[in-house]
């Protein structure tokens, strides 16, 4: 009975601690778009001029985030077209709703894992809430939460946590059920797994949470599928079909993204050492000082000798060489170690990815933490006397008020698009990023005069960046000529600019104008000059297809539509995006040459052979675009295709 009453009172605080963690970070819902938000979301605009599944299925192949697209989180962004772009805060109501569910999941994971491992210790259901309220109201989620994009994360780690679930639940039925045991964890695995690469390709990283979860937690849980050696089979079987995929496109997959970056693969690998240490300090104690969102101004580790990269590398190679020695003694000092850095393996090894994002430890996380709550009720029994007991009590939860503090202010500053930006600035001077968001929501709040101060100084302080001085001339869009001195600097520093997306960015907002008629001072002349700057650039050659998209776009503003197709074409070589040739295809039914854009959409179709679910929502979409260009071609058909402009 008593034993009844704990669990009930622990599963009462388990939802307390999810109402605690909604209220934390509920200030965080009136923060406004970010970075990649506009363009992942942008295409949204689509849907509400022609909504149906046909424009549907073309938003979904037009945000090709990865090679298979991502597509359910943006399903799930389509599902909210309605509120795009005047409604941040649905957006981000539905991250909370699903960060929630997510802890909700990673407490039923984690309280059956205990319960097989340790199905009479009498802290089972306490330890997996305490490391589920943890993870979910840690200051750390915030900028994932709150960052309407990694609602792709949150979807990973849904069917990641899915996935584990139907796991351990085959894990732990009776050897007389080895079919339905092995239907459980080969399906589950299998199934969730799909839908979770489907939401961003972390999911690919399941085998190994397996392989940690089997030499730690559950090692000494009896294996009853089978003889003890195919429980390796089946964990390694994966593993190695991964690792050897990544062997056979070590080019496309890993040398290639170091084409626009300033670091090399070694360089990285040495620099992510201090990335991870300063992660997992981050996670453990964090403190205002410790969260950043931009790291772009994080120095680069070029030597082993260095001594912070030598004691980076020694920690990290502890760290790892001490989890796996202590694995059977201290299994849960295991899990956390080694479930941060199979967490970490994707996105901070040897891709050519940027150096280090917060939302990469949304699944990595829960290994600290767990830890962290399983030390809890060892620390209480080792204490001899209640008054030693009630001090550390105490003291437990103060900083458990400091940890809910931590997250509320910082969910607060999210709140606070322009106070966010200008703390971002304050606290990073070194932060082109940082900088460059706090001048455009400067000009946003005050106008063109305060960002144009801000960015004079962005200019002077980064030399090599060609985004700020190209900003400048977008601000002498209403003049009817622009200032000769920042057109010269602008393609000065285009010719030398690093292969970040702010020039092109830029450039597209300059085009827009221009074709709305708002900005006479930069012609059509000027833009190609800056489109040849940038295909001019080594170093931003990894963008070209970007830049030849808007060439393309200035052409066809123009009246040039020959010309316009050929730079596309040239988009079209460098890139085999499938929305390319849609577009050509669009124009030239603008046109009238319904002949010309069959031709465009069957280059569409074949752009997708990769993808089957790609090439099936490319099928079906385009059956719109079929039947218009038919009944076209019937209205007149010994009309020849026109080739002029």
């Amino acid at each position: 009975m008593e034993s009844n009453r704990l669990q009930l009172g622990i599963g009462l605080g388990f939802f307390l601690a999810l109402a605690t963690a909604w209220l934390v970070l509920f200030p965080g819902l009136s923060g406004g778009w970010l970075l990649d938000d506009v363009p992942s979301l942008g295409p949204l605009r689509q849907l509400h001029a022609h909504p149906g599944f046909g424009q549907l299925t073309l938003y979904l192949t037009s945000t090709e985030t990865s090679r298979l697209g991502r597509i359910i989180p943006m399903l799930s962004f389509a599902a909210q077209y309605y509120a795009w772009p005047v409604s941040p805060s649905t957006f981000k109501h539905v991250n909370l709703m699903l960060h929630l569910l997510n802890g909700c999941l990673l407490f039923w994971l984690l309280l059956r894992i205990q319960r097989l491992r340790l199905p009479l210790a009498p802290d089972r259901l306490l330890v997996p809430a305490l490391a589920a309220f943890l993870w979910l109201a840690h200051p750390l989620q915030v900028s994932t939460v709150m960052y309407v994009v990694q609602r792709m994360a949150q979807f990973s780690m849904l069917f990641s946590l899915l996935a584990l679930l139907c796991y351990v639940h085959g894990r732990s039925l009776p050897s007389g059920r080895a079919g339905a045991a092995a239907g459980w964890m080969i399906g589950g695995l299998a199934g969730f797994g799909l839908l979770g690469v489907l939401s961003k390709e972390n999911s690919a990283l399941l085998p190994f949470f397996v392989v940690v979860l089997e030499m730690t937690l559950l090692a000494r849980v009896p294996w009853r599928l089978g003889p003890p050696a195919w429980k390796w089979w089946l964990l390694g079987t994966p593993v190695a079909l991964m690792a050897g995929y990544l062997a056979l496109n070590v080019e496309p997959l890993i040398l290639r993204g170091y084409a626009s970056r300033d670091f090399s693969l070694g360089e990285r690998l040495l620099t992510e050492c201090q990335v991870l240490l300063g992660y997992l300090h981050s996670i453990l104690l964090p403190r205002p000082g410790s969260l950043r969102f931009f790291f772009d101004d994080l120095p680069v580790a070029h030597s082993l000798w260095q001594p912070a990269t030598l004691a980076s590398v020694l920690g990290v190679l502890a760290l790892i060489a001490s989890a796996l020695a202590l694995r059977r003694r201290w299994p849960v000092y295991a899990f956390g170690v080694l479930w941060f850095f199979a967490g970490h393996l994707m996105e901070s090894t040897v891709i050519g990815l940027e150096l280090a994002f917060e939302h990469r430890n949304y699944v990595p996380a829960v290994g600290p933490l767990f830890a962290v709550a399983s030390a809890v009720p060892m620390l209480f029994a080792r204490l001899r006397t209640p008054l030693l007991s009630r001090a550390v009590a105490v003291m437990l939860a103060l900083f458990g008020l400091l940890f809910l503090y931590l997250t509320a202010d910082r969910a607060a500053l999210w709140g606070n698009p322009l106070r966010l930006a200008a703390t971002w600035a304050a606290e990073q001077p070194g932060s082109l990023r940082a900088r460059m968001e706090n001048a455009g929501l400067q000009r946003v709040a005050f106008g063109d005069a305060a960002a144009e101060r801000l960015l004079t100084g962005i200019a002077t302080d980064f030399p090599e960046d060609g985004t700020a001085p190209l900003v400048l001339v977008l601000l002498e869009c209403p003049r009817p000529e622009p200032d000769p001195d920042k057109l010269r600097n602008a393609l000065a520093r285009l010719r030398v600019t690093g292969g970040g997306f702010g020039p092109v960015s830029v450039m597209e907002e300059i085009i827009g104008l221009r074709s709305a008629g708002r900005c006479p001072a930069v012609t059509p002349t000027i833009l190609h000059s800056f489109a040849d700057a940038l295909l001019g650039n080594p170093r931003f050659r990894y963008q070209h297809a970007l830049v030849h998209y808007l060439k393309g776009r200035v052409y066809r503003y123009q009246g040039r539509l020959n010309e316009a197709l050929a730079e596309l074409d040239l988009s079209f070589a460098r890139s085999a995006r499938s929305t390319i040739p849609i577009i050509q295809a669009n124009w030239l039914t603008d046109a009238g040459r319904s002949a010309e854009a069959a031709e465009y959409l069957q280059r569409a179709r074949r752009a997708t052979r990769h993808n089957p679910l790609f090439a099936w929502l490319m099928r079906s979409g385009l059956q719109d675009w079929d039947m218009l260009l038919d009944r076209d071609l019937a209205e007149s058909p010994a009309k020849p295709a026109d080739k002029r402009d």
